[in-house]
Parts: C-alpha cells; structure tokens; sequence
C-alpha cells in the first residue's frame, strides 16, 4: 500500500502573476503522475507528459535561478519533481529531496515542506521510514495540541514499514477514532490481519493519544 499526503502547491506565501501558470500546469499533470503507479498506459502518452513536466520543470529553474531564495518556487518544484519520481523520471527523487530540504534549512517552520519531505521518504524506500516518522513528529508541533491529520496518518505507514505493527495498530485504532469517515477502517483491519497472522494479541486501544510535538526530530532527519 502507497501512502500519499495531498501537499498543496498552493504555498503558505504571496505569489506574484506568473504562478497561476505554472499552479495550472502541475495541478494538469497531478491526476497522471500525481499517485504511484502513474495514470500512464501507452508510450505516446508517456512522451506527451514528459514533455509538459520538462517545460514547467525548465520555466521553474529560470525563475528559481533568479530568485533562489522563493521558497514558493521551491516548494512548487519540488512538489512537481516528487510527482515525476512517480513516472521513474531520472534525478526526479533526488531533486525532490533537495528542493524540501533548501525550504527547511531556510524555514524549519514550513509544515508543508515537512510533510511533503516525510511522504516522498515514507513513498520511496522502507529503511527511510525512521526518518520520515520524525518529519511527521515535527510537523505535529505546528498545530498542537490539535492532531494533524497528515501527520498522524503519516505515523501509521512509519510505524508499519519499520515493523511496528502494534504501535501501526493503536495509531489506525486513533486515525479512525479522529476521523471516523475517512477511510481509516482500512489500516486498522489491515494491521489487525498482520497481528493475527502472526498470533500476536491485539493491542488494547481504550486509551488512545495522539503522537505530539518533537521539534527536535526535525533536525535528527535532515
């Protein structure tokens, strides 16, 4: 199961005239590569979206080369590269990464680029997980003591991939406690499968606490 965070590219900053056009042309590409696998199904398709990705791709490294410090930019392009990783774009992964983490070092504060760091590490790689369970502990502190859906559920996939069934268990038992109608039954019963495959007792979910605030775990996972 592929865990995916809607991070919009609508970034928390004013943005001048030309972003409307570029918003426009990811948020075109997001229902193709958008989600793993790609909504992709013949070579000349293919050919088509990787040609848009490389033209909004090209007119965000112009504008970032001229203002490397816009965040917005940033984080467009990174959010755009996090999509092309999805199509095996080359480099697409890695250009992410950076992007993400150019915004964090110049801003910890920025939620958006926490999450979306956490959800292209949990998407990408299992050993990453340990990481991106941090990333999501960070971002919660942006809104406590109010759970933050993204980071909650986030929490879910990084306990799950790192073996931590029980823990991935209570934490759906949470999700589906928090928000009851939007579709945490899933992971719950699904993590409840792997315990009884195992022949492992279900844990006791009475008591249930939302992770909180690490702020600390920001800097351990960059």
């Amino acid at each position: 199961m592929i865990f995916r965070v809607i991070v919009t590219a609508m970034f928390l900053l004013s943005t001048p005239a030309w972003s409307s056009s570029i918003d426009e042309q990811i948020q075109s590409l997001s229902p193709v590569i958008g989600g793993y696998p790609p909504a992709i199904e013949t070579k000349e398709q293919l050919a088509t979206v990787v040609a848009s990705y490389e033209k909004v791709k090209s007119e965000l490294d112009s504008l970032i080369a001229k203002n490397p410090n816009d965040l917005a930019l940033l984080f467009k392009r990174g959010s755009l590269q996090q999509m092309g990783h999805n199509m095996d774009y080359k480099k697409a992964w890695n250009g992410a990464e950076n992007d993400f983490v150019a915004i964090l070092n110049k801003d910890p504060a920025q939620v958006q680029a926490i999450l979306a760091l956490a959800t292209l590490y949990i998407n990408s790689n299992i050993e990453l997980a340990p990481k991106a369970e941090l990333l999501f502990r960070a971002a919660q502190c942006y809104s406590d003591p109010t759970p933050n859906e993204s980071a909650q559920s986030g929490l879910f996939f990084a306990y799950y991939y790192q073996g931590n069934i029980a823990l991935a268990y209570r934490q759906a038992a949470l999700l589906k406690k928090l928000w009851p109608n939007n579709g945490y039954e899933e992971l719950f019963n699904m993590a409840g499968d792997v315990l009884n495959r195992r022949n492992e007792s279900l844990p006791d979910t009475s008591t249930l606490v939302a992770a909180s605030c690490d702020k600390s775990a920001e800097s351990l996972a960059l």
